[in-house]
């Protein structure tokens, strides 16, 4: 296998990567079939081949990383050979700590996760970037792209087929998917919870499950307030005295997902004032100066996003 792929991944774009697979004799080496994800970690955490200590972001064959036809017009288009990781760029700010992680791609095989491929990222700002490439003379980053060369003897066995998940506005019907398969029914749109059937079995889907609420409202009146993980809008509508409010266990707080406290009642100032602070006994911190924030105005609002372990970060 060629040496360590490694990327350069800017702070003011949407990460974004490619990873080539071809054999010895620099034919595509098609992956389809196989199951693969890509495990995105501080670099610190990485201990050898095993999982990483506290995962920032798992990308799949599902939910961002795919196998396409090569993009550069290289090698036969019909072959399945390439993986192309992405993440957004709002995503890496809110979780992605500057320097060094991980994302290697480990192949699952009978539920078990195996090396494929080492790949290293370096996200930072772009003066960091700099510095970082000047440290590191005669080493050659790619540009989005590096590709790995393997061998015939050791490319793997071609696994069975992956279970597919499947998505639309209606519940499934026995046509859809095969065994093994899972199913998303998002109606979203209608104000419902998005519902997860799977996995099919025998022909049939089972009951679902809730993966995603629809959107909540917490009205809070004149009460100091210990927020819930299940929160996402709450909002004091009456203030008569200085009030608290409680940030839940942040590692209890589902990723990607905005934590708004707002004043709705016209009554903040100086005296009146909300305060907002992690919630006892979390160990958690607030990635703000000082460690808590108060509102101070009417209307006044904050919103708020899981960081890393034990760390709220301020959007």
């Amino acid at each position: 296998m060629a040496g360590l792929p490694q990327f350069i991944i800017s702070t003011q774009t949407d990460p974004y990567w490619e990873i080539p697979l071809f054999d010895a004799a620099g034919n595509p080496l098609s992956v389809e079939g196989r199951v693969f994800e890509a495990w995105i970690a501080p670099a610190q955490t990485k201990q050898g081949v095993a999982e990483p200590i506290k995962e920032i972001k798992v990308l799949t064959l599902q939910d961002g990383l795919s196998l396409v036809p090569p993009t550069d017009g290289s090698g036969d288009q019909t072959v399945k050979n390439t993986f192309v990781h992405q993440v957004s760029r709002a995503f890496a700010q809110s979780n992605f700590p500057r320097g060094e992680l991980t994302a290697d791609i480990l192949e699952v095989v009978d539920g078990k996760r195996r090396m494929f491929a080492p790949v290293r990222l370096f996200y930072g700002d772009p003066a960091h970037i700099r510095e970082f490439v000047a440290d590191r003379a005669g080493i050659t980053f790619g540009q989005g792209r590096q590709p790995i060369v393997t061998p015939v003897a050791i490319a793997g066995r071609v696994g069975a087929r992956g279970s597919g998940v499947l998505s639309e506005t209606r519940p499934p019907t026995a046509a859809d998917g095969e065994d093994g398969d899972f199913f998303v029914e998002d109606q979203s749109a209608l104000g419902r919870p998005r519902l997860m059937y799977g996995p099919k079995a025998n022909g049939s889907w089972p009951t679902p499950w809730v993966i995603q609420a629809p959107g909540t409202h917490t009205p809070v009146a004149d009460l100091d307030y210990q927020c819930l993980p299940t929160d996402q809008q709450v909002g004091m509508v009456a203030l008569t005295a200085p009030r608290t409010v409680y940030l839940p266990d942040v590692d209890s707080f589902p990723l990607g997902t905005d934590l708004v406290i707002a004043d709705e009642s016209a009554a903040c100032s100086d005296t009146l004032t909300i305060t907002i602070r992690p919630g006892p006994g979390t160990d958690d911190v607030l990635g703000v100066s000082g460690g808590i924030l108060q509102l101070f105005d009417a209307y006044q609002s904050a919103r708020f996003r899981r960081g890393a372990a034990n760390l709220w970060i301020r959007l």
